[in-house]
């Protein structure tokens, strides 16, 4: 039986910020799916689940639309898994296409574009969630708006 996912666990040290989690989804078939299954459904209107295409990377590369998984889910797609591909550079983390949407997410929350969002889902091959942590801490616009609050294995 799969562990279920207590969202006011993960968000209750956030502050007034954003709580973003890295989800550990090394050799699964599909990791997004198996974040839905462990959250509770009224849960899925308040986060936004981040992840690249990982269908190389794991055993099955049929991956359910988002949209037949949850009808309230907020999903945003990557072109790649940045966070295992960049191998500790955090230079470059800075101008990722990740930290990039973070900004955007924010931009559209403020302006009620976007309906409330409690935790920001990162779905990742990469098994060190340092990288994600540090440009987190170290971009100033998105260190005011978004705390690191752990990594997720769904394994």
């Amino acid at each position: 039986m799969s562990k279920r996912i207590d969202l006011n666990h993960l968000t209750r040290e956030s502050g007034n910020r954003i709580a973003v989690v890295m989800v550990a989804a090394q050799g699964m078939d599909d990791p997004v799916a198996e974040l839905v299954r462990r959250m509770e459904p009224a849960d899925h209107r308040s986060v936004y689940v981040v992840a690249p295409d990982l269908s190389e990377n794991t055993k099955s590369d049929a991956q359910a639309p988002v949209a037949e998984m949850s009808a309230e889910l907020r999903f945003h797609r990557l072109s790649t898994d940045e966070l295992s591909v960049a191998q500790g550079c955090l230079c470059c983390s800075f101008r990722s296409e990740l930290n990039v949407f973070l900004g955007q997410l924010f931009m559209s929350l403020l302006a009620r574009r976007e309906p409330v969002v409690k935790a920001v889902f990162v779905v990742t091959s990469s098994p060190d969630p340092a990288l994600l942590e540090q440009s987190l801490i170290h971009a100033p616009f998105l260190a005011q708006r978004y705390v690191y609050s752990g990594m997720l294995d769904l394994a």
